[in-house]
């Protein structure tokens, strides 16, 4: 874990326990002095992203925000909402295929 993860992970233990609690990433952004990475905090949102998939940390995340999941509902929630966007552009990539199809014929 490198040292702007550990930031981020460090801010949210103390800052963001619960979905209650959660923090944008410009407050992340910010609070922690990091570079934003583009309009939407890109570099924030790249650290958080590595700190799940690569250092076992949970942390749930909404259009508002990223917490430290706090209880097994968070969870379930947080993992039913990336399922469905998951199947929601899997579905929008078969249309895409198929419009292609449709009007090449």
């Amino acid at each position: 874990m490198n040292n702007e993860e550990r930031q981020v992970l460090n801010y949210l233990e103390k800052n963001a326990v619960g979905f209650k609690n959660k923090k944008t990433s410009d407050e992340i952004q910010i609070a922690l002095k990091l570079p934003s990475g583009g309009k939407t905090n890109e570099h924030t949102r790249r650290l958080i992203r590595n700190l799940i998939s690569n250092h076992n940390a949970v942390i749930g995340s909404d259009s508002k925000g990223y917490w430290i999941i706090e209880t097994e509902q968070e969870l379930q929630d947080v993992a039913d909402g990336l399922k469905s966007r998951a199947n929601e552009i899997h579905e929008r990539a078969v249309t895409i295929q198929n419009n292609w199809s449709n009007k090449n014929e």
